[in-house]
């Protein structure tokens, strides 16, 4: 089956230039698209990670040039590169969640071993992290095609 590239596929999209040389690399592994309800899902397999500030402005950028109303970016990266994943994303894991996990991951230490995340927390709050532990570590365990486990320091 032959791959094609996020930028071969989209052409009318121009990404910004920081994600030029990643998008080019990028294989589609799938798109579905309704026309009818102007929806896109894609998703990609990269090789370096996609931030999700990028994520917003490359959703952004489709919906601009296709006439979208929603557009669903579903990236996927290589194990090897889990500990590139920003702080400020993996905090918007959580806040996703649960808004009050701003607060309490304020000022907080991440750091990876292996594939083992640990959260240093500064003060209070461990409750309200804890019962999002195990989706959160699916989500991103779902990224990167592993598991993830959270431990909570506090």
């Amino acid at each position: 089956m032959d791959k094609f590239s996020f930028t071969q596929v989209f052409t009318e999209y121009e990404p910004p230039e920081s994600l030029k040389s990643v998008l080019s690399q990028a294989v589609v592994t799938d798109v579905e698209i309704n026309l009818e309800d102007q929806k896109l899902m894609v998703s990609l397999e990269a090789d370096q990670y996609i931030t999700y500030e990028q994520r917003d402005a490359i959703v952004a950028g489709m919906m601009e040039v296709y006439h979208l109303r929603q557009v669903d970016f579903w990236p996927y990266f290589p194990e090897e590169i889990i500990s590139a994943v920003p702080v400020a994303d993996l905090q918007r894991y959580f806040i996703n969640h649960d808004s009050m996990s701003r607060a309490v991951l304020a000022g907080a230490a991440w750091e990876w071993d292996g594939l083992d995340l640990h959260i240093h927390l500064k003060g209070n709050g461990v409750d309200i992290l804890q019962k999002h532990l195990d989706s959160v570590g699916m989500e991103i365990g779902a990224e990167f095609g592993c598991d993830v486990n959270i431990v909570l320091h506090s």
